[in-house]
Formats: C-alpha cells, structure tokens, sequence
C-alpha cells in the first residue's frame, strides 16, 4: 500500500492494503517543522505523563504553577529552632518530594546536635523523617523523602538547636509539591 497521506490533521486509516486520509479531531498538533513540537489545545489533556525533558510556555504557565506545582527551598543552621513553615498550605491534598541536603555534617561536640523532624501541621511532626535519620549525617549527603501532604495543612520542620558550642549540623531542604 502507498502511504500518501500529508493532510495537516489527518490520519491514515487502513484495512489490508487500501488506505486513505482522514480528518482527525486531536487536542494536540504536531509542528510541521519536524522539530517534534507539539501544542495542546486549551483544556485538552487531562491526564499527561511525560518520559522526556518538557518546556513549557505560553500565557497559562503562571496558572499551571500557581494551581498544580508548588516549590520552596530552606536554608537552616544549627542555631536555628522551632517548627518552620516549609511548604504552605493548599486546598487540594499534594504529593511532596523532599530533598534534604546536607550542607554541615551532624557532630556531636560539648552539647548535642541539632536534630530535624519533617512532617504536617496539627499532625505528625515526623510523618515524612525521623530525626534519627540525619544523626551524625555526613556533609554532602542527601536525603530524599516523598508522600501525600493533607489538604489545608503546612508541610513543616521541627528544628532543635544544637545545645553547645562545638556540635555541628546544617542543611538545606527544597520541596516539590504537585497537586
């Protein structure tokens, strides 16, 4: 069968070996520069899963990031306590992927050393790490955690600071929240 078919938005359908053009109703169009650049008509995916490198543009993005992707990176030393806001809260229940790099390794000197907890407001303060994992953490390390952030509620860091003044530790932790 000869393929001839070069109708912008058409496909070619075929039973055996007969063949031909038909107009096709797509929500995307690829470019006819042969670039692979596709476009996706206003509210015409609803589900999309990417196995590649994706850009974005257009006038939407703001939306896009402001409804669906949440980001945030914290610096803290070990001087530094309380329950830090890391992420703030959304309407809609997220996923979060955390990565806590650490940038001071954890020592114990004349006092302890700083601990870290992560977790949710009014909930687990440790829902996604245990300060025991970040005991004695080597400079350079990184951690990575993941799970699902209750809707309404701040994803947060429960720090206590070192008690001396030789002890060691910082880090720095960044956030991704899609949802």
């Amino acid at each position: 069968m000869a393929l001839s078919a070069k109708t912008k938005g058409a496909l070619t359908q075929a039973l055996g070996v007969e063949g031909a053009a038909a107009a096709a109703e797509l929500d995307t169009e690829i470019g006819t520069s042969l670039t692979g650049a596709v476009t996706i008509s206003a509210g015409g995916v609803a589900t999309l899963n990417v196995t590649g490198d994706i850009a974005v543009s257009g006038s939407n993005v703001a939306t896009v990031n402001a409804t669906k992707l949440a980001a945030s990176t914290n610096a803290y030393i070990k001087t530094d306590s309380g329950t830090k806001t890391l992420l703030a809260a959304a309407a809609a229940t997220r996923q979060v992927h955390i990565v806590v790099t650490v940038t001071t390794a954890f020592a114990t000197g004349d006092g302890a050393q700083p601990t870290l907890t992560i977790g949710e407001e009014s909930g687990s303060a440790s829902k996604f790490a245990a300060a025991a994992i970040f005991v004695s953490a080597a400079a350079g390390a990184t951690f990575a955690f993941a799970g699902t952030l209750t809707s309404g509620k701040n994803l947060t860091g429960t720090l206590v600071a070192g008690t001396g003044t030789t002890e060691t530790g910082a880090y720095s932790i960044t956030v991704l929240a899609v949802g």
